[in-house]
């Protein structure tokens, strides 16, 4: 049986399905929760609109969500194959109520033979993106972050400086960024935010450099890096190095064991930053679409 979110509890419990999950199998095809988390900025990833529960036995055995047009469906690592096709057919359905005419896209990690065969089933077929998901322990060993002279961290910013904040993101993201100071505020409002977990450079005349928000996962103690921005007049001066390390520190203090990121496959000055950063290859998640 399908059951739509409809309350603030059911978003924690969205949350805690996919922590168990990624429990029970911690090599399995599970997002992170910051994956999540992230895309509840965008009014249309609200789970209390666009989410579903499949239950079984009075138990939640799996959820779709969907924002704009990427679907997210996930079920217990012993579910069967109808009903991770029964979450599917409801997450392209719901899709299509505001986005008939665009292709859709989810993901799937390559080693998911199940579900890759029912996605090319489905009429997906494997688009040319990928991300590769990078981990490393969150212990620095003396790999200290280092900030270029006049510049300094603060923690996410304040109501006084979520302008200068907004801008920075989007500049660093370019045109097609649509973030805004009430997504941000929406962000902040998410489970598992916290300034500290936001830490961002600032330079000492006030300007925003960059920034990232680190995700905790308190069952698996897994932080996710997600997003991580750096403003294109400040890259290569050591700064999203800096960053990088900083998150991994701070996701320490939180009781973080591992840190991890996903890495776009056509970033490549990314994946050499997390590479430097101490982080290492832990699988490849491809990206599938399907046309309207």
């Amino acid at each position: 049986m399908l059951r739509p979110c409809s309350s603030g509890d059911d978003m924690q419990k969205l949350l805690q399905f996919l922590q168990n999950c990624r429990k029970i199998n911690p090599h399995g095809d599970f997002e992170h929760i910051g994956d999540l988390l992230w895309a509840m900025r965008n009014p249309e990833a609200d789970p209390m609109e666009n989410a579903c529960f499949l239950i079984e036995r009075n138990a939640i055995a799996g959820f779709g969500m969907i924002e704009g047009t990427f679907l997210t469906f996930r079920t217990l690592p012993d579910s069967t194959p109808d009903n991770d096709a029964a979450l599917l057919q409801w997450a392209e359905k719901r899709a299509r109520l505001s986005h008939p005419h665009d292709p859709l896209q989810t993901q799937v990690r390559e080693d998911n033979e199940e579900r890759i065969r029912l996605l090319e089933q489905s009429g997906f077929k494997r688009s040319g993106n990928f991300f590769t998901a990078m981990e490393r322990n969150t212990d620095l060993h003396g790999q200290e972050p280092v900030l270029p002279e006049g510049f300094s961290f603060m923690d996410g910013p304040g109501d006084d400086m979520l302008d200068e904040y907004v801008r920075m993101h989007r500049s660093a993201w370019g045109t097609g960024s649509t973030y805004s100071v009430e997504a941000h505020r929406r962000v902040t409002r998410l489970p598992g935010y916290a300034k500290e977990l936001n830490p961002t450079v600032v330079s000492d005349g006030g300007r925003i450099a960059g920034s990232c928000i680190c995700w905790p996962d308190k069952v698996n103690r897994i932080g996710e890096i997600e997003p991580l921005q750096v403003e294109p007049g400040y890259r290569r001066t050591g700064i999203a190095k800096a960053i990088t390390l900083e998150a991994v520190f701070r996701m320490r203090l939180f009781g973080m064991e591992k840190a991890l990121v996903y890495n776009s496959g056509s970033n490549i000055p990314a994946g050499r930053l997390y590479a430097s950063s101490g982080f290492n290859p832990q699988g490849t998640i491809l990206v599938y679409e399907k046309n309207a």
